[in-house]
C-alpha cells in the first residue's frame, strides 16, 4: 500500500501463467480525484475504486515505478493485486 502523499515506489510484478496476466490497483474513495503516476504514465483514478494499471499477454517478471498525485488529500489507500488469465 501506498499512502496517498505522492510516496515514489516500486511495484514488482511476477506470474508465470502462459496466457498472461493483468495487475489492478483497487484504491480507496480518498484518492477519487487522485492520479496514479506508473512508469511515466499518468492514470486517473474516478470514482470506481479500481483500476487495470498492467495488461500482459504472456508471462513475466518486472518492476514498474509508481506515484500517487492526490490533489492535497492527505490520506487514502491503493492495493495491488495480480489477476493471471
Amino acid at each position: 500500500m501506498l499512502s496517498a502523499n505522492g510516496n515514489k515506489s516500486k511495484l514488482r510484478e511476477f506470474c508465470n501463467n502462459g496466457a498472461g496476466y493483468r495487475v489492478v490497483a483497487t484504491y480507496s474513495k480518498q484518492l477519487a480525484a487522485g492520479r496514479l503516476i506508473v512508469d511515466g504514465r499518468t492514470i486517473a483514478l474516478d470514482g470506481s475504486g479500481e483500476v487495470v494499471i498492467s495488461d500482459v499477454s504472456h508471462a513475466a517478471a518486472t518492476t514498474r515505478s509508481i506515484a500517487i498525485e492526490a490533489d492535497g488529500k492527505a490520506a487514502g489507500s491503493i492495493r495491488f493485486r495480480i489477476e493471471p488469465r
